[in-house]
């Protein structure tokens, strides 16, 4: 019962940030209350005025921006295509799990397809409990995101510290429907409950893979910062180990995983779709005619 208030707070905490936090656009830009003076000018737009504390109102948008990318994250999350998406991924779901797939795709991997290589491989992927527990990736993806802020975000340490806040923004956008749906799908691991892999609202807790879940977004999240096509091609094919150890350890069933994975996938997406829709302005401080003000630079 905790746990399961523990989510649909979660989930409420969601769906505030996603509609009490504006899209922020150029033409949104307000300085109440400061007398303005507008001078067009090549390559930038000059707002001259009196009276503003420069370092609080950096401070200030420097700290809106984060929690407008978070919004930003949750609006993409929860729009119509990607919810289409998770309806796909759930009703597959029902239809595998709820029938004899499950149960006859575990046999086949068991019987057919594991092996001494493939326990090799869990063991490495999964048997350290480095890939895939919360416990250990959630500090490495905060203290990769604190050791980047020092540095320039095109430098190698600034793209270090993206990695790392992508991949918490990505476990946070995530990780509430992902338990959610643990909870409330009730399905069993195999050999646990004689329900197995159908689903019992309420009753189980493991209808999603945790662990294919957390052990796929760092290697997704790299996937999107990468334009090399190779490079890419082998994130992605590294995602998927987490999520295949669970199978081979027979810890999880393959609808289980597979609705992990995905749930990953999707996160990881929209925070990336929250980087390709920056703003295409900053706002800078500087001298403008007699006095200070603030020079808005569009890019594009």
């Amino acid at each position: 019962m905790r746990r399961g208030l523990s989510v649909l707070l979660c989930l409420a905490l969601h769906a505030w940030i996603a509609l009490a936090v504006p899209a922020q656009s150029p033409s949104d830009l307000e300085l109440e209350g400061l007398p303005i003076e507008a001078e067009p000018d090549v390559g930038d737009l000059r707002f001259q005025f009196e009276g503003l504390d420069l370092a609080g109102r950096e401070e200030e948008e420097q700290q809106f921006s984060l929690l407008e990318r978070i919004g930003g994250d949750l609006r993409n999350f929860y729009d119509a295509p990607t919810l289409g998406l998770i309806g796909v991924g759930v009703a597959g779901h029902a239809l595998v799990s709820n029938t004899n797939a499950d149960e006859w795709a575990r046999a086949e991997y068991q019987e057919q397809i594991r092996s001494i290589g493939t326990d090799e491989v869990s063991e490495f992927v999964h048997g350290n409990k480095f890939f895939g527990e919360g416990t250990y990736v959630l500090p490495v993806f905060a203290a990769a995101t604190l050791a980047g802020l020092p540095f320039d975000r095109d430098s190698s340490g600034g793209r270090v510290g993206e990695w790392g806040e992508r991949s918490l923004r990505a476990v946070l956008v995530g990780g509430p429907p992902m338990l959610g749906l643990q909870y409330a799908l009730g399905s069993s691991r195999p050999g646990e409950l004689d329900s197995a892999s159908h689903w019992e609202p309420f009753k189980d807790t493991n209808a999603v893979s945790g662990h294919a879940f957390m052990g796929s977004i760092g290697f997704l999240s790299a996937a999107k910062m990468t334009d090399r096509p190779g490079l890419k091609a082998l994130l992605y094919a590294g995602s998927t180990l987490p999520a295949l150890s669970r199978i081979n350890d027979d810890d999880h069933y393959a609808s289980q995983v597979v609705l992990g994975w995905g749930l990953a996938y999707l996160a990881v997406s929209a925070v990336d779709d929250t980087y390709r829709e920056e703003r295409p302005y900053r706002l800078l401080p500087g001298p403008v005619g007699d006095g200070l003000g603030v020079n808005v630079m569009f890019e594009y």
